[in-house]
């Protein structure tokens, strides 16, 4: 499931861009996919909804060894929304409830989890599949609540692991800076929802950043970089949280589409593509050149369309190209990592 989720990735992107940006006059494109609307479902719904149930639904990682019904009909279901979001119109529409057929099953299955172990984490996993339902609707709001639950992961993971990679173990984990900076990023969401434009809602914007700065900076970010570059991938990707909320505080100082693509594409990308990075590269030891290229590609992905809502005209069609031809070789590689010898998981 990683592996087309990845392939997905590389494909939307650049199909969209030709049919908006580069190439709208071109004959032959899908005619549903001429809409920012399609293109926000594609990366919420098709992406990012498919790598989190494939991350809650373990069973999934070990495809297509695990051939149970439940696994098929969940494959079927992607696959299907997949298609008809390329069909046309009066077919395409029906997308949407493709997509929400593959939650719900996420949720029958990971519901059926909690019930036979009803722990807190087997409860919220099984509630998540219902939130990715939203994203058919509203994927920039689902993507805000992503944010929520790649923070409270990183929390938990990145930390041991820079002190795992670099002697002296110099990260720290501060119970009172955990709760302040998770607190402050569920409110700044919950007061940009409830008083969207407000000053109020600014406020706790910023103050969330830059307790998720000081968060992220109590990791030691910098030796993390230094000694591992699957850490350093999640490294750089939460550090787009605290730049998405202080764009976000900004207003009307800063172009929405910087704020969405450094929710979007950084944070939640970033991480995304170092969480299925980790999965799919464990069992080949060492970082290799594919691996080093991939994680390249992205950093220039994500801050060439970071920065392409500031830039001139003239510079449009460079950051662009760079935007969209990074980010698909960054999941191109995702998608064809092991498929000359490791088993498929």
């Amino acid at each position: 499931m990683y592996r087309l989720a990845a392939l997905w990735a590389a494909l939307a992107v650049p199909l969209w861009a030709g049919i908006v940006w580069f190439r709208p006059d071109a004959a032959g494109w899908p005619d549903a996919a001429r809409t920012i609307e399609w293109h926000a479902r594609a990366m919420v719904s098709g992406f990012a909804g498919a790598v989190i149930v494939a991350f809650l639904v373990a069973q999934l990682r070990r495809w297509p060894a695990d051939r149970g019904p439940l696994a098929w009909s969940l494959l079927a279901a992607w696959l299907a929304a997949r298609a008809l979001s390329l069909s046309p119109p009066d077919l395409a529409r029906y997308a949407q409830f493709a997509d929400l057929l593959f939650f719900g099953i996420a949720a029958i299955v990971l519901g059926r989890r909690a019930m036979r172990a009803p722990a807190p984490s087997n409860l919220l996993f099984a509630a998540a599949p219902l939130v990715l339902m939203l994203s058919v609707a509203a994927p920039l709001q689902v993507l805000e609540m992503v944010s929520i639950l790649i923070a409270v992961l990183a929390g938990r993971v990145v930390p041991g692991l820079v002190n795992a990679r670099v002697p002296g173990r110099p990260a720290r984990i501060r119970p009172d800076l955990e709760r302040i900076a998770l607190g402050s990023l569920v409110a700044a969401i919950g007061l940009r929802a409830a008083m969207p434009d407000s000053a109020v809602a600014d406020l706790a914007a910023a103050f969330a950043a830059l307790a998720n700065l000081y968060r992220w900076w109590s990791w030691r970010p910098l030796a993390g970089m230094r000694a591992d570059l699957r850490l350093a991938a999640m490294l750089f990707a939460y550090a787009w949280l605290p730049v998405w909320l202080l764009v976000d505080a900004a207003g009307e100082w800063a172009p929405p589409a910087a704020g969405t693509h450094a929710l979007a594409a950084g944070l939640v990308g970033g991480m995304t593509w170092a969480m299925m990075n980790r999965m799919l590269a464990e069992p080949l030891g060492p970082p290799a050149w594919p691996e080093r290229v991939g994680a390249a590609a992205l950093v220039v992905a994500v801050v060439a369309r970071f920065a392409l809502a500031f830039a001139p005209p003239g510079a449009f069609a460079t950051l662009a190209w760079l935007a969209v031809g990074g980010w698909s070789l960054a999941f191109a590689g995702l998608a064809a990592r092991g498929l000359g010898g490791a088993a498929l998981r």
